[in-house]
């Protein structure tokens, strides 16, 4: 066993508690998934896209690793969680500029929170159906 491995296993609570935080940071960074009140760049669109799908299919296949029994039942919870800590997250780090007030929109955050959900539960499902 690696030394690594070791010291996971040894500090798992940790390494959870360290591995989420890491996951509603990025999360925060990749808020709104697509913004509808405000015209982005063509450049700044595919790369907050990008980075968003890709933040969500990680986030979907670590919990198949930190979670080994978890169910659908677990997992949806948990990423709606991570979602909404995320939002508040990118919230705080903007409070009081402007972009909150066409960021933070009902339409914006409800694409977010689905979009999210939709592409870490089915990474996660995919992970899970490969692993058994």
């Amino acid at each position: 066993m690696s030394k690594t491995t070791h010291f996971v296993k040894k500090h798992r609570k940790l390494f959870i508690t360290i591995t989420l935080v890491f996951f509603v940071v990025l999360g925060g960074a990749a808020f709104p998934i697509y913004n509808l009140n405000k015209e982005w760049s063509t450049t700044l669109t595919i790369s907050i896209l990008i980075s968003a799908i890709g933040y969500s299919g990680m986030l979907g296949v670590a919990e198949i690793a930190l979670f080994p029994k978890a169910k659908m039942y677990h997992i949806i919870p948990l990423n709606l969680g991570m979602t909404l800590l995320s939002m508040g997250f990118r919230y705080l780090l903007e409070y009081g500029e402007v972009s909150n007030t066409y960021n933070f929109t009902v339409p914006n955050v409800v694409l977010h929170i689905v979009a999210v959900l939709v592409i870490s539960t089915v990474f996660w499902s995919n992970a899970a159906s490969t692993k058994e």
